[in-house]
């Protein structure tokens, strides 16, 4: 199946507008082995193996669901995005702005390979659910029983663009030193998109702020700058990084670019002694925060 359409399925394309006085819906021994591709050709697109979205406004009873019992996908799910909109692209379903819908997956499987093509606005991928939109009054749940699972390969596009690697630029600082810095600096940022410049040397990093009534602030901050003798200047949302900084723990940490990606990747580093089960939780740890175009 390949649309134009803005939801497409397996089975079925959009389950929208569900009332409290008509129960669950249930997707039991559905089997997709098509191949399903969404090109809406701008807006939001969505695509999954069994139901495109499920999109529901309405309040419901608690009792109401939406359940995939022995549900398998095997076809190739692919979703084209645009500059604007949303793009979904699962192997069982995605969900957009739910409110209060749970969701069930029982002994649900893909194998299909999950694809999302150009980029819009907001990408959201995944073998078994894409995207469980929290809002409203009463937040959508999932639950995903352990026989569910994918097998799937997951493509998105230029992910060399989105994660940084063989990164050049690196700096080093202390956590909390660092994120007082952008708390001075977000005081004068233009409240309309946040964004702080730094301006990184090979020995020095500036922090830049200013807003719309020309007030600005500039700090120089204490920080171990590798940047191969390139001086560059790039842009983010303070608050962005102000939350990684609230998330880590460790002492120190580590924003890393690279020549080709317009993204900053923040790692908590770690010396020998502080791996251990004090910082596990940041040992994987990895946060993707993209450039702000000024």
């Amino acid at each position: 199946v390949i649309t134009d359409a803005r939801e497409a399925g397996g089975i079925l394309g959009l389950l929208q507008g569900i009332n409290s006085d008509k129960g669950s819906i249930k997707f039991i021994n559905c089997i997709n082995e098509g191949n399903i591709t969404a090109n809406a050709g701008g807006g939001n697109s969505a695509a999954a193996g069994i139901l495109g979205k499920e999109q529901s406004y309405s309040s419901i009873s608690n009792e109401a669901k939406v359940i995939f019992n022995n549900c398998k996908n095997t076809g190739k799910i692919k979703s084209i995005g645009r500059s604007r909109g949303e793009v979904h692209a699962a192997g069982i379903t995605t969900v957009y702005y739910s409110r209060g819908l749970p969701i069930e997956l029982k002994h649900c499987i893909n194998t299909g390979e999950i694809e999302i093509a150009g980029s819009g606005a907001d990408n959201y991928i995944a073998g078994l659910i894409a995207h469980i939109a929290i809002g409203g009054s009463n937040p959508t749940n999932a639950i995903i029983q352990n026989s569910s699972y994918n097998l799937g390969t997951i493509t998105y596009p230029n992910v060399n663009n989105i994660v940084p690697i063989n990164c050049s630029r690196v700096i080093t600082l202390n956590r909390e030193y660092f994120k007082e810095v952008l708390r001075r600096a977000a005081i004068l940022c233009n409240n309309k998109n946040n964004a702080v410049c730094f301006d990184v040397t090979n020995e020095h990093l500036t922090i830049k702020s200013t807003n719309s009534q020309h007030e600005q602030s500039e700090e120089n901050v204490e920080a171990i700058c590798e940047c191969n003798g390139e001086s560059f200047e790039i842009a983010f949302n303070v608050q962005y990084i102000i939350d990684v900084c609230n998330v880590l723990t460790t002492p120190q940490i580590k924003l890393s670019l690279s020549k080709v990606s317009n993204n900053v990747k923040i790692e908590a580093v770690f010396d020998q002694e502080e791996k251990n089960a004090d910082f596990e939780r940041e040992l994987n740890a990895l946060f993707i925060i993209s450039r702000f175009q000024i």
